[in-house]
């Protein structure tokens, strides 16, 4: 991190150590807790994650912009605060971050934002449920989302269950593939469909366990070739079917253009409506492909920092 950002960001005493020491650390967003989930059931949400990721050896670093300055490392209290906050804190990306910070607001922060500064912070792993992409039918016309484009640059790992639903997976694939994004599955050959498990894009490579996908980062780490993303399908208990969850999105495509929404507001409308459409079950996937996530991310996480504790040691 340069000396210019090192004035805007504090690093807590807790994650500052676990970096300095090689100790595992996943970095988490906190869009789902301002604006996914009402108080206080995002604060449990929130709670539940922090503890699956720590009882994998590894440190949960919730990520938040606090009176005008980014804490890596939300405290308990920090955490609270922004989970009381509700939709009344805003949220940014990587575009809004700037005027916030100078404006010393509050704000939870989306997955590009994240990826951002846990590369800055030298963070390996970051979790979330599931990136933006491409929406339907605009393929070619539109430059990658904020999520692909940091993705891009970022020398970390992201585990997520794929693109949410409602976008262009197959766009989306083929954007990760031009930025050198390895795209591992997590036991499948092809990207999961956020909500449902199965998809049509293939992935790079397939890994099996942890420690699969850890050897695989830490190779390609070795060697500097970029990102990777780890697409960890969705629990096959409570998983939607494929043709169910493609007539929720099809129709809630249509009721979007019928309604003339466009541009940001796109993507909330969108997700709004199926959640709606699906009696809640879309939302209640979506934590439950955050805690797996998660889990996940903490597994590949502690195997990734051994391995580069043992390379040092040798």
């Amino acid at each position: 991190m340069n000396k210019q950002m090192q004035k805007f960001v504090t690093v807590s005493p807790r994650i500052g150590a676990a970096i300095a020491c090689g100790r595992p650390v996943v970095a988490l967003e906190t869009t789902l807790l301002t604006h996914g989930l009402p108080y206080p059931q995002n604060l449990s949400t929130a709670q539940a994650v922090e503890k699956l990721v720590r009882e994998e050896g590894a440190e949960p670093a919730h990520i938040a912009l606090l009176n005008g300055k980014i804490v890596v490392g939300l405290s308990e209290e920090e955490l609270a605060y922004i989970s009381h906050g509700g939709p009344a804190i805003p949220t940014a990306g990587c575009s809004e971050l700037p005027q916030l910070l100078a404006g010393g607001k509050d704000a939870s922060l989306a997955a590009d934002a994240v990826l951002h500064l846990a590369a800055a912070c030298g963070i390996d792993v970051v979790a979330t449920a599931g990136i933006d992409g491409m929406l339907r039918g605009t393929a070619g016309s539109l430059q990658p989302s904020a999520d692909l484009r940091e993705l891009a640059k970022a020398p970390l790992l992201l585990v997520c269950s794929g693109f949410r639903s409602i976008l262009d997976v197959e766009a989306g694939r083929d954007q990760l593939a031009a930025a050198g994004v390895q795209l591992l599955g997590y036991g499948c050959a092809t990207l999961p469909g956020y909500y449902c498990r199965s998809g049509k894009a293939a992935v790079d490579v397939q890994a099996d366990t942890p420690q699969q996908a850890a050897e695989l980062r830490f190779h390609q780490q070795a060697l500097g070739l970029g990102a990777t993303m780890l697409a960890n399908p969705a629990p096959l208990s409570s998983a939607m079917e494929e043709a169910q969850l493609e007539s929720a999105v099809r129709q809630a495509l249509a009721a979007a253009q019928r309604q003339g929404i466009s541009g940001k507001a796109v993507t909330p409308f969108l997700l709004e409506w199926i959640r709606s459409f699906t009696g809640g079950r879309s939302l209640q996937l979506s934590i439950e492909l955050l805690y797996n996530n998660a889990k996940l991310a903490a597994q590949v996480a502690a195997a990734l920092a051994e391995m580069q504790t043992k390379l040092l040691t040798e």
